[in-house]
């Protein structure tokens, strides 16, 4: 787990430092294994992991509120307030560091592509944790990639129902949808190269499940 995380961070492009911490997350941040690293890279470490411990205390209190889950209709309306933005305010606010809450949004993620091997009570928890938590925060931090990843893998554990209904009636995997919009990206900048128009960027994604 914890090196799937340092090589999520590499992929997010994390420094060295901020890759080393994702790897070690779990060890405290007065840990006498820190020593061992070199000299370089050892006080950013521990700085990161003191960071990630305070910021996984305050995870903790928010997973300790029970909320009912909401019916997926509103909470499809969720990122409409300011759920996202308090969060990201608050946890940056306390932590004044990007780094730890880039580690635990890529360790939930790691998590949540291997929940199957979870027992079932926890499979919940951490879904329901996912939506009024963790895919929020990442909408915040700007990580609208991942923010969907994460509701994507949630998804099934916590509406079953209108996940196999979606899986039924949406053909296309998101990969293959994604493959087709960059076919279409590419045809639109021929097109528009013909009528000499240069556009100065063009963004495509496929809509999550």
């Amino acid at each position: 787990h914890s090196l799937r995380v340092g090589l999520i961070l590499k992929e997010m492009g994390g420094e060295e430092e901020t890759i080393g911490g994702a790897i070690l997350h779990h060890i405290s941040g007065t840990s006498p294994l820190l020593k061992k690293l070199p000299q370089k890279n050892q006080k950013n470490i521990e700085e990161i992991l003191k960071k990630l411990e305070k910021l996984n205390e305050l995870c903790s209190l928010k997973k300790e509120t029970k909320v009912k889950p909401l019916k997926i209709k509103k909470w499809q309306k969720v990122f409409l307030n300011q759920q996202a933005e308090n969060l990201r305010k608050m946890f940056f606010a306390i932590i004044r560091d990007l780094r730890p809450i880039f580690i635990t949004i890529g360790s939930v993620l790691d998590e949540m592509r291997n929940l199957n091997y979870f027992p079932e009570e926890e499979q919940i928890k951490k879904s329901q944790q996912v939506l009024e938590i963790f895919s929020p925060l990442a909408y915040g931090m700007g990580m609208g990639e991942i923010k969907g990843q994460l509701e994507d893998l949630a998804f099934p554990y916590l509406y079953p129902k209108e996940y196999n209904w979606l899986i039924e009636n949406v053909k296309d995997k998101y990969t293959e949808r994604e493959q087709y919009l960059e076919k279409v990206k590419w045809k639109l900048v021929k097109i528009l190269a013909q009528a000499r128009i240069k556009p100065i960027d063009i963004h495509a994604r496929a809509k999550h499940y």
